[in-house]
C-alpha cells in the first residue's frame, strides 16, 4: 500500500530532454531525440531526476503506476495479444534493434506511455527476494535497495 502522493513524467526522458538538462547524451543511438535515454547511469538518471525537482519512484510506485489500477494479468487485459498497442517486444512492431521514440503506442489508463517494453527503466529502489520477509510492515510504502526496474 502507498500512503504518500508521487508523480511521473507521461513518457521515458527522451535524448532532447536528457542533453538539455545534463548538457549531453550519452546514449548509443544518439540520432534520435524523442528517442528515450540508454546507457545512462543509475546516478545519472538520479541526478537528471533532482535537477527537475522530481526524484526516480521507488519500485512499488514504478510498479503501481504501470498497473494503473488493473487487477487483470496485463495492463491492457488477460490475453497477451493487448500487448501489440502497448509495448515494444514485438517483431512485428518493426525492428525493435534500438529504442523507439518515446510515446508512440497506446498509453495506460492513467496516461502512461511505454510502461512495458522498449527500454529497462531505473527506480530508487528493486525488491530482492528476501524482502517482504524482513521488513516490519512490508506492504506499506515498501522500499528496498539501490537497483534498476527490469
Amino acid at each position: 500500500m502507498l500512503t504518500k502522493d508521487f508523480e511521473m513524467m507521461t513518457t521515458e526522458v527522451t535524448q532532447a530532454q536528457f542533453e538539455y538538462v545534463m548538457g549531453s547524451n550519452p546514449s548509443f543511438y544518439e540520432d534520435c531525440p524523442n528517442c528515450p535515454v540508454e546507457h545512462m547511469t543509475h546516478p545519472e538518471a538520479k541526478e537528471f531526476c533532482e535537477l527537475v525537482g522530481g526524484r526516480l519512484p521507488t519500485e512499488a510506485e514504478w510498479e503501481y503506476a504501470a498497473r494503473a489500477g488493473t487487477t487483470t494479468r496485463f495492463t491492457c487485459g488477460d490475453n497477451p495479444s493487448c500487448l501489440i498497442d502497448i509495448a515494444w517486444y514485438s517483431e512485428e512492431q518493426g525492428d525493435l534493434d534500438w529504442p523507439q521514440e518515446a510515446g508512440q503506442l497506446e498509453p495506460n489508463a492513467w496516461g502512461l506511455y511505454d510502461m512495458i517494453g522498449n527500454l529497462a527503466e531505473y527506480v530508487n529502489d528493486w525488491c530482492g527476494p528476501d524482502y517482504y520477509s524482513t521488513r516490519p510492515d512490508p506492504d506499506v510504502d515498501p522500499g528496498g535497495t539501490s537497483g534498476r526496474r527490469i
